[in-house]
């Protein structure tokens, strides 16, 4: 079974057994590509992928808790005050979002409002091509079940 998914991933497995010393198991996977725990969010009918080790807590997003601080917003979760990240840029501008994903980056916390969760899956992840170039706050793009494209946030990278 791990074989066959090695292979499936375009890696190899090697094994060197040595009688009475134990055995060395070495596996090579190609490096662009990485089987990451995502969660899909819908924000403004467009799906994103959110790495869960980046995700600290989903919240209820009440807009009458949030203020403007300078030219950004914040709210405040468990007697913290933090900086909404609006994805609009991205995916567009919705009314509907009601829910916030807390995420960490650099320890520092943010939230991100989405309309829906859809669910959490593992996903493969493929880097951008350096065709399309980079692009600040995508670590990549992973193709779901469905067939849909959906690419997968670098919370390190969205605000720099």
């Amino acid at each position: 079974v791990v074989k066959r998914s090695i292979e499936s991933l375009k890696g190899t497995i090697k094994v060197e057994t040595t009688p009475g010393k134990g055995s060395v198991f070495e596996l090579l996977l190609p490096p662009t590509m990485a089987i990451v725990d995502v969660m899909i969010v819908r924000i403004h009918n467009k799906r994103l992928a959110i790495p869960i080790s980046s995700i600290v807590e989903v919240a209820n997003f009440k807009k009458d808790g949030m203020h403007r601080i300078g030219n950004g917003e914040v709210t405040m979760i468990r007697d913290e005050v933090l900086q909404i990240l609006w994805l609009n840029d991205m995916v567009g501008s919705s009314d509907r979002c009601e829910i916030l994903i807390v995420v960490q980056y650099h320890k520092r916390k943010c939230c991100i409002p989405v309309d829906a969760v859809e669910g959490q899956q593992e996903v493969v992840v493929k880097p951008l091509s350096t065709f399309i170039g980079t692009t600040k706050g995508i670590s990549g793009v992973t193709i779901l079940g469905d067939g849909d494209v959906v690419p997968v946030l670098d919370v390190n990278t969205m605000q720099e």
